[in-house]
């Protein structure tokens, strides 16, 4: 296990890939990721993320934002609030998102509120109380928020196991034969710490460090944020487990990736001596 601590996302980041980049082989196992302040944003993290989106864009590769969104929909969330997330989300934008696409597996994202019932199909699970369908991540919220009265630290998991109690980020009858091109996050769990405050960990069973990582990362912070908002417990930490992690080969040469690397330590050590990012900048920082 290797494992890489920092206040921010972006500092994490950067060590892991300075590790990727300094080994012989093209990828490493076991790469762990224990971020303090997800949500804080730094002006040493203004600079790597610039950095890092200019080097996707040019080299036509999604921006970091945009990697976030598949996690969890932010803009949406900021607009119109839980609806945004658990309505607007899955019934409006993410049928345009795979007409536009044609994306076979779909979206985090879609999966966080909305169960399939068939192989690859189209079916959602629906509650038969309610006649809605069966969303995990608002019973995931409604769980922690029963906290204060009902303490239990560590039984709050977005796993694959009960696709009514736990969110099924993996779904093994339809995600069991893509050996590639599939989803690659395969469990989230959350817990209420020592000191009260709410964790995320996150397990990917393979990450791509220039084109996915950050953006991943920059997600699971803002879904953290979401979950922390709407049960009132404050953001703790973030810890992100890759089981395979690569510096992966893209339309970039590898001096232009070791160059862009070498620009955001450069960046990091001029404007950052591993400050402490206040939780006070949340509120600015989430998006911008």
């Amino acid at each position: 296990m290797k494992p890489f601590e920092s206040q921010s996302i972006y500092g994490a980041w950067l060590q892991a890939a300075e590790h990727l980049l300094g080994i012989d082989e093209d990828s490493d196992y076991n790469l762990i990721l224990d971020i303090q302040a997800p949500l804080g944003f730094s002006e040493s993290d203004k600079k790597i993320r610039d950095i890092v989106d200019s080097f996707l864009i040019r080299h036509k590769e999604q921006p970091l934002d945009t990697v976030a969104d598949t996690i969890f929909p932010l803009g949406l969330y900021q607009r119109f609030g839980t609806e945004g997330v658990f309505s607007k989300y899955p019934e409006i934008v993410y049928p345009k998102i795979l007409k536009k696409k044609g994306n076979d597996w779909g979206r985090y994202a879609h999966r966080l509120v909305r169960i399939q019932t068939e192989d690859r199909g189209k079916s959602i699970l629906m509650d038969k109380d309610t006649g809605r369908p069966v969303n995990p991540l608002e019973k995931l919220v409604a769980k922690l928020s029963n906290y204060k009265r009902d303490p239990k630290r560590a039984a709050y998991e977005a796993n694959l196991i009960d696709p009514v109690q736990d969110i099924p980020i993996y779904r093994p009858s339809q995600d069991r034969c893509l050996m590639m091109g599939g989803p690659c996050l395969s469990h989230l769990s959350f817990k209420v710490t020592n000191d009260k405050t709410l964790a995320l960990t996150a397990f990917y069973r393979n990450h791509d460090y220039v084109e996915r990582t950050l953006g991943n990362l920059l997600g699971l912070s803002w879904l953290l944020y979401f979950v922390s908002k709407e049960t009132d417990i404050p953001a703790g930490g973030l810890t992100c487990i890759s089981s395979m992690a690569q510096l992966e080969k893209g339309s970039w040469r590898q001096a232009e990736l070791k160059g862009m690397i070498e620009q955001c330590r450069v960046e990091w050590d001029a404007n950052s001596a591993e400050e402490v990012v206040e939780w006070s900048k949340v509120s600015v920082a989430i998006k911008t």
